[in-house]
């Protein structure tokens, strides 16, 4: 998680062309699982166990149908490396965004 964060954070414009329409492989803890925009299921990843109020993350979205092996089965706490495609960074909360999500 903090290696992506911090490559965003450092200079978005040239991490964003780097990633744009690329499958991104991100390793962190999971802090929620939940639905998220479209009905879709989505985990956030921190790079602790424990983050702080806006702490950089990384929200990986699942597509709306499944199957999803393996999202049923995660708990807050795992560290889980989750592949998905890069969607955008927001700036002024320090997320990475990522859809079409599989948990590897």
């Amino acid at each position: 998680v903090k290696e992506i964060t911090d490559e965003f954070a450092e200079n978005e414009y040239a991490a964003t062309q780097k990633y744009k329409g690329k499958n991104i492989a991100v390793t962190g803890y999971v802090t929620s699982i939940g639905i998220g925009y479209a009905d879709k299921p989505v985990v956030h990843l921190h790079e602790r166990p424990d983050p702080r109020l806006l702490d950089p993350a990384v929200l990986c979205f699942f597509d709306k149908e499944g199957p999803h092996p393996g999202l049923a089965e995660l708990r807050k706490g795992d560290y889980v490396t989750i592949v998905g495609k890069f969607w955008f960074y927001s700036s002024l909360f320090s997320v990475v965004y990522l859809d079409h999500s599989y948990i590897e």
